[in-house]
């Protein structure tokens, strides 16, 4: 299955993108050759637009368009871990409640992915790491207890110069904290930016990994380019999703002019697939 991450809405209408301009677009997505969405919460405070005839209104569109989810973006939640006090107050929590609850009655995907968002605490002293430590993993853990909860599967993305830093940080909340039901989204710019080998990492998390959004960039710069124009190494990176034999959807995340964003999601499917087949 092939798709779109967010990034599509948030190329053509902005970062405040609203509930009927992601209906709009289903078909637009389909035409373009793609299986399935990722839908998003971008802000907390549109949440409102989350109404019973808007929630009707996507799941009949996704029908019209024969489109699927491959997962729910709670990209609001990143903010919960930008501060100390924000964390310790579980910012955003009530909210993440309420929207796992109109999911629940959706019924389009089982898979909630929550960015761990850039810390920008300057204010902490180095007395307070250990608690701090704690305090993010047990947010992550009750984060996927609330998503568990509910029948869904959890993931985080992982935001550079957040507290998880990368990858290896992931593996280090999981295992050494205990919370086994936690996956990641593979986000390939985030990762050639924190210098995480790709392929390697793909290989050791396994199944782990059950989602993606596939960009690519310069490695200093975390833009979301079209796979191929970049210098992430797409034939290794291939490689080892299908020597895991991965099993989700292969979502293009591309940030790119709005009057443009379709020929070049097209461009970027075609690039994914010609890769894909060469490696399977």
């Amino acid at each position: 299955m092939y798709g779109v991450s967010p990034a599509w809405f948030v190329a053509r209408y902005g970062s405040n993108f609203t509930v009927e301009q992601s209906i709009r677009d289903f078909k637009v997505i389909k035409s373009a050759g793609f299986d399935s969405v990722q839908l998003e919460l971008f802000f907390e405070d549109k949440l409102s637009e989350w109404s019973d005839s808007s929630v009707s209104s996507i799941i009949s569109s996704l029908n019209d368009a024969d489109l699927k989810v491959s997962q729910f973006v709670a990209h609001y939640l990143n903010e919960a871990f930008s501060t100390k006090e924000k964390m310790f107050t579980r910012w955003g929590f009530e909210t993440f409640k309420k929207t796992i609850k109109i999911l629940k009655t959706m019924q389009v995907t089982d898979l909630i992915t929550v960015p761990v968002g850039k810390f920008i605490d300057n204010e902490i002293s180095a007395s307070d790491y250990d608690k701090i430590d704690a305090e993010y993993a047990a947010m992550l853990s009750e984060i996927t207890g609330i998503c568990e909860d509910n029948g869904f599967r959890a993931a985080v993305e992982i935001i550079p110069f957040s507290i998880m830093g990368n990858i290896n940080g992931f593996m280090r909340y999981r295992d050494y904290y205990g919370i086994n039901g936690l996956n990641l989204c593979l986000d390939t710019k985030h990762s050639l930016f924190t210098r995480d080998n790709i392929s390697y990492y793909i290989k050791l998390l396994g199944n782990s990994i059950v989602s993606t959004h596939l960009c690519d960039n310069k490695e200093i710069v975390n833009e979301s380019g079209v796979p191929g124009s970049g210098s992430i190494d797409w034939d290794s990176t291939f490689d080892a999703l299908n020597a895991i034999n991965y099993k989700g959807s292969y979502d293009l995340e591309i940030i790119c002019p709005a009057e443009k964003s379709e020929q070049i999601y097209k461009d970027g499917l075609t690039y994914i697939k010609q890769k894909r087949r060469r490696h399977k």
